[in-house]
C-alpha cells in the first residue's frame, strides 16, 4: 500500500547518483577508506522477518526520508563480505578529535566517533536506496502524521542494561528539547525535532510520534547518525560529554586527551551473533601533521579511516600513486558546502547592503585555485554533489557575484558599501575567527580576507590552535565573521532549516528573514518530490540573489583513496553522513601491525 511520504519521494538512485554522494577521507590528508552497507533479498516494500533481526531490511524511501504507509519490517541475511576476517585493530591518524562524546553534542566530522558507540532506529542504506531498520525491527506510517516502531527485543547497553521504548523517548525529547521551556542551545540539532508534536511509549518494545503536520524530512532526521539512543538513567546520572553508554558495534575503551581514543568490540551488540563487527577494535591517533599522516599512509602502517565526506585532492592522490602501486581510489563532487558567515547581530553585518556587498566581491574562482588547488564546483545553500536539488553550475555561473568577471562585482558592491557607510578611508573592521585544523576554515578566511579589503572591510584573523575552542566561539556568537564547512545530510532541509531558520540553535550568524521562513515551512511540508524542489529552488535564489545570509563559497572535487587489504567496494557510497558504519569495516588479512591496540 502506498503511503504519503513514499509517494512523494520515491526514486532510485543511479549508479551515476550515487557516485556523486559522499565517501572517505581523514581530513584530506591520506589514509583514508569506504565502508559497505547491507543486501536487500526481499525485493518488495514489505517482507517477513527474519530470526537473526539482520541489518538489511525493505523500508522502502527515497533519500529525502518518506517512508511506505503500512509497515516494513527487517528481513534478509546480514551482511557478510565474501572475504571479511573478524579480528583486528584498525589504526588511523585523524587532525582533531571530537570535543566531548556526547552524540547529541558532536555535529561535526568528529561524530565519527560517537556513531560507533550509539546505535539509532533505522540508518540509510546507499546501496538499496532505503532506509533500513537498526534498533527498530520494524515501524509503520498508518497516516502522515503517526510513525509507529517496534523495537527489537534484548538489545543491551554497553554497560549491560537493556533498551527500552523509554530510552527512544528520552533520547528522542533530549535531542530536539522538546517540552523544555528553556530550550538549551547546545542542541544545535534540535531543529530535526521541530515537527514532532509527541513521542509516547505504550510499552516497552513500542515508540509512537505524533507530528504537528505532515513533514517530508522528520523520518530521516529520527534516523540521521547524530541522532543516537541513550540510555536513559545512565545519562541522568553522569556526563555523556565524558562517559559513554551506547548500544552500537564498539564501546570506548580509553581516551587519552591530544594522543589516541580507542574503541574494543562490543560482545552483546545486537548483530554479534552474526559476526558484526568484523573488527576486535579501532583507534584514532591525534596527529594534525599532513606530513606525519601522509608518511604513515605510504609505508603501510595505517590503512584507511572511518567514512567522512570527500575531502582529498588530485594532487595529493596522484604523489601517492608514485609510491602505492596498488592505490584504490574513486572521485567525484562533495557533499559538504561551504561558506563565511557574518554575526548579522554586530553593526554593518546586519546590513543587507554590506552582506550583499560581501557575495558580489569574493573571487570564488581565486580562492578556488588558492585552497581547492583549482578543483571545484559552484554552489549555493546546497552541497553540489548532493542529489536532486542543486541548482545547475550553468545558473550559478551566471549569477552576480558568481560570474568570472569580477569588474562589474567590484563596481556595485563598493557603491553598496558607500550607501552603507563604510569606503577605504571608513573601512568596516572585523574579527574573523579560525582554527588550522581543518583544511578548508584559515586559507578560505585569508583569502576572503584580502578580496574584502578592496571594498572597505578589514578582516583581523583569530586563529584558535584547538577545534573545540573554535566551536566554543562559534556557539557563544563571541565572533564577526568566519569561514566553516558542513554538510553530508540525510535531507536536503538538513542544508537549510538548520542555518538558515531564524530560531535554528544552528544559525550562528544570526539570520532572521520571514520569507525564507516561509518558503522553510512550505518545503518541509511538500510531500511530493518534484514540487518541493520548486520550492527549494525558489529559496535558493532569494538567498543567493536577494537575502544573503552568507557569502557561498565553491566546494571542491574530493578523491578518496585506501590500500589493501582493507577490502572495499568502490559503489558502496553513501550521499550522507549515515555511510558512517564502522560494524561494516574489515581487514583482510589482518596485517602483522594492527593485530592489537599496543602494535602501532
Amino acid at each position: 500500500m502506498d503511503g504519503y511520504w513514499a509517494r512523494a519521494h520515491r526514486r532510485r538512485i543511479s549508479r551515476q547518483n550515487l557516485l556523486r554522494g559522499s565517501v572517505a577521507a581523514a581530513g584530506g590528508l591520506g589514509a583514508l577508506a569506504l565502508v559497505g552497507c547491507g543486501d536487500d533479498d526481499s525485493g518488495g516494500k514489505t517482507a517477513t522477518p527474519a530470526s537473526t533481526g539482520s541489518p538489511a531490511a525493505s523500508a522502502t524511501t527515497g533519500t529525502a526520508g518518506s517512508p511506505t504507509s503500512g509497515t516494513s519490517q527487517a528481513s534478509g541475511a546480514p551482511f557478510k563480505p565474501a572475504n571479511g576476517k573478524r579480528g583486528g585493530v584498525l589504526t588511523y591518524l585523524t587532525t582533531s578529535e571530537p570535543p566531548n562524546l556526547d552524540p547529541h553534542l558532536v555535529i561535526t566530522v568528529q561524530m565519527l566517533q560517537t556513531t560507533q558507540m550509539y546505535a539509532r532506529l533505522m540508518h540509510f542504506d546507499a546501496k538499496v536506496d532505503k532506509l533500513v531498520p537498526e534498533l527498530a525491527l520494524s515501524y509503520e506510517t498508518p497516516d502522515s502524521t503517526t510513525i509507529r516502531y517496534k523495537l527489537r527485543s534484548g538489545v543491551k547497553f554497553h554497560g549491560g542494561e537493556v533498551l527500552t521504548s523509554e530510552d527512544v523517548k528520552y533520547s528522542l525529547e533530549r535531542i530536539g528539547q522538546i517540552g523544555q521551556a528553556k530550550p538549551d542551545p547546545q542542541f544545535a540539532q534540535a531543529f530535526m525535532m521541530s515537527d514532532v508534536n509527541s513521542i509516547e511509549a505504550p510499552d516497552a518494545n513500542t515508540v509512537v510520534i505524533k507530528l504537528k503536520q505532515p513533514s517530508a524530512p522528520t523520518l530521516s532526521y529520527l534516523s540521521a547518525p547524530f541522532n543516537g539512543i541513550v540510555n536513559k538513567k545512565f545519562t541522568e546520572a553522569n556526563d555523556l560529554k565524558t562517559k559513554a553508554n551506547g548500544t552500537g558495534p564498539f564501546k570506548l575503551k580509553s581516551w587519552q586527551r591530544s594522543n589516541r581514543i580507542s574503541f574494543e568490540r562490543h560482545a552483546d551488540y545486537f548483530w554479534a551473533s552474526d559476526g558484526l563487527p568484523f573488527l576486535d577494535g579501532w583507534q584514532a591517533i591525534i596527529s594534525p601533521d599532513a606530513g606525519t599522516n601522509n608518511a604513515a599512509f605510504v609505508s603501510g602502517q595505517t590503512l584507511g579511516a572511518f567514512p567522512n565526506t570527500f575531502s582529498g585532492k588530485a594532487k595529493q592522490l596522484a604523489s601517492f600513486k608514485k609510491d602505492i602501486p596498488d592505490l584504490q581510489s574513486v572521485g567525484k563532487d562533495v557533499t559538504y558546502w561551504s561558506y563565511f558567515d557574518m554575526n548579522k547581530r554586530k553593526p554593518g553585518w546586519s546590513d543587507p547592503k554590506v552582506r550583499k556587498a560581501v557575495q558580489l566581491t569574493i573571487n570564488r574562482q581565486t580562492a578556488a585555485e588558492r585552497v581547492l588547488d583549482g578543483e571545484y564546483s559552484q554552489q549555493g545553500p546546497i552541497a553540489a554533489g548532493f542529489p536532486f536539488y542543486p541548482l545547475s553550475q550553468d545558473e550559478i555561473n551566471q549569477m552576480p557575484g558568481f560570474r568570472k568577471d569580477k569588474t562589474q562585482d567590484i563596481a556595485d558592491a563598493k557603491k553598496l558599501m558607500e550607501a552603507a557607510g563604510f569606503s577605504s578611508s571608513n573601512p568596516l573592521k572585523a574579527t574573523g575567527i579560525t582554527t588550522p585544523l581543518h583544511p578548508f576554515y584559515e586559507p578560505f578566511l585569508l583569502a576572503i580576507k584580502e578580496d574584502l579589503k578592496q571594498i572597505g572591510i578589514e578582516i583581523e584573523v583569530k586563529e584558535f590552535p584547538d577545534f573545540g575552542s573554535f566551536l566554543q566561539a562559534r556557539v557563544q556568537l563571541n565572533f564577526d565573521v568566519y569561514a566553516y564547512s558542513q554538510g553530508g545530510p540525510d535531507d536536503v532541509d538538513q542544508y537549510l532549516t538548520e542555518v538558515f531558520h531564524s530560531k535554528s540553535a544552528s544559525n550562528f550568524g544570526g539570520f532572521n528573514d520571514a520569507k525564507t521562513d516561509d518558503l522553510l515551512a512550505k518545503q518541509r511540508a511538500a510531500l511530493v518530490r518534484d514540487e518541493r524542489k520548486k520550492i527549494v529552488d525558489e529559496l535558493q535564489r532569494y538567498l543567493m540573489t536577494e537575502a544573503h545570509p552568507h557569502g557561498f563559497l565553491p566546494t571542491q572535487h574530493g578523491y578518496a583513496w585506501w590500500r589493501k587489504p582493507y577490502q572495499v567496494d568502490s559503489a558502496l557510497t553513501s550521499p550522507s553522513y549515515s555511510g558512517f558504519f564502522g560494524q561494516f569495516t574489515w581487514l583482510d588479512p589482518v596485517p602483522g601491525n594492527m593485530k592489537n591496540f599496543d602494535s602501532f
